[in-house]
Formats: structure tokens, sequence, C-alpha cells
């Protein structure tokens, strides 16, 4: 009688848990999805893909300074004429609610020089609405390749 009392309070446990898990998991696979999106945007240079990653009220900070909205897409613009060959190589993601702590390698050739450059970066994010409100970059300014 032990063990089924057991049992049964392991599977009401685990009713009472699973739904929350599952949200929670379909919360962070989310998150994970819209960073990936904005990633694949500077790959690709789509900026419909970009822009529709960034709330209204978007803040986007980084070594240097920091833009709104309107400046990060007009930073995009300019990216995508001076730069290409973009890839990124995500490495980590912690995900703990509506909040992401991104780790990747960020990698682009300069048009005019031909060089390439690489830069290991860690961001932290936060999204409201399925969008990123804001976005926090960390990495070496003194080789910065914007």
């Amino acid at each position: 009688m032990t063990l089924f009392r057991i049992s049964a309070w392991t599977v009401l446990a685990l009713l009472t848990v699973a739904p929350s898990l599952r949200a929670a998991d379909a919360t962070r696979e989310r998150v994970i999805d819209l960073v990936k999106k904005f990633a694949h945007s500077w790959e690709t240079g789509d900026l419909v893909a970009f822009t529709s990653t960034l709330d209204e009220h978007l803040l986007w900070a980084h070594p240097g300074g920091k833009l709104d909205r309107k400046g990060a897409i007009a930073f995009f613009k300019r990216w995508r004429s001076e730069w290409s060959n973009t890839r990124i190589y995500p490495t980590t993601f912690l995900v703990e609610g509506d909040q992401v702590f991104a780790e990747y390698q960020f990698c682009s050739t300069n048009k005019q020089t031909g060089k390439r450059e690489a830069e290991g970066t860690a961001a932290i994010g936060k999204i409201r609405g399925g969008k990123l409100v804001l976005w926090k970059e960390y990495y070496d300014h003194s080789r910065s390749l914007g």
C-alpha cells in the first residue's frame, strides 16, 4: 500500500508540474527562436526579418553607444553596405522567462579591405510581445567590427 501511495503522489505531482514545465519549454523555445531569427537576419541582410524582431521601444546597448529602434535599423542598413559574408555561431543560450543570455561568435568581412574579422560576443536580452525590447551586447570594443 505504501508503494502505491508513493507512486500515486509522484504521478499527482508530475501531473501538477508538467503543464508548467511544458509552458516554460515553449517560452524558452520562442525566446531562442526570436534570437536566432535576429541573428540570421544579420547573416542574410534581410531588413524585413531584422525589423520584425524589434519592439517599438527597443534599447540596444553596446560598448560605445546605445540605439533605439530607428537607430538600430539605420545601423543594420549601414552594416549591410560595409560588411559581407556575416556568420554568427551561437554557443550558449540561457533563458529565464522573458530574459535571455546569448553567447556567440560574430564573423564578417569588411567590403572595403577584404579583411575577415571575428569577435566573441555575449548579450543580455529581454523579450516583450514576441520582440526584443532590450539587447545589451558585450565584446572587446578595441577590436570592434563596426
